[in-house]
């Protein structure tokens, strides 16, 4: 609030006028939208699985704590990084073609099974979802990435493929 003189007739101090102003709403408005960016802050950063923010020109803006496990990047590392430098050569086309999609409006997200190279060379399965985020004119701004590491389920089911052939030799033999 504020206080100011009320000068009379006379060009003396007559009194104060005090004007206040109830600002309960608005720091209470201002403390939910802090507990809301702190809810999702720690969402992103903690989540189990690996989330990225990836830009139009398809470099990371920023990546948590799983997807830097997933990929044995730092997120310093990645944001130096395209997604599609961390993409198996053999997956990069098919992928490319979906982003291209989505760029362009035709799709909001897509899902996506493919290989990513580990900063070590070895090869990780993932399953990604990615969704097109939109500015209030409806033009893409960015694309918003959930990445869980499927390799032991991938393993398991070669495993299991190889086991079948080899019964079914077996019985051929017979």
């Amino acid at each position: 609030g504020s206080v100011n003189p009320v000068i009379g007739d006379d060009g003396k101090t007559a009194g104060f006028l005090a004007v206040q102003r109830d600002i309960t709403q608005r720091k209470r408005a201002q403390e939910a939208l802090r507990e809301s960016e702190e809810r999702f802050r720690k969402m992103f950063e903690e989540g189990g699985v690996g989330i990225s923010i990836i830009g139009l020109d398809l470099k990371f803006i920023k990546a948590n704590k799983a997807l830097c496990r997933i990929v044995g990047y730092s997120e310093d590392e990645l944001k130096r990084m395209s997604y599609t430098d961390l993409t198996h050569p053999d997956d990069v086309e098919r992928d490319k073609v979906k982003g291209r999609e989505m760029a362009l409006g035709k799709t909001n997200h897509y899902d996506i099974e493919k290989r990513y190279v580990r900063k070590d060379g070895q090869i990780v399965w993932v399953s990604i979802h990615v969704s097109s985020i939109k500015g209030e004119d409806g033009k893409p701004l960015y694309f918003l990435t959930m990445t869980e590491d499927i390799t032991e389920g991938k393993h398991n089911v070669d495993l299991l493929r190889s086991q079948k052939d080899q019964l079914e030799e077996l019985s051929r033999i017979k």
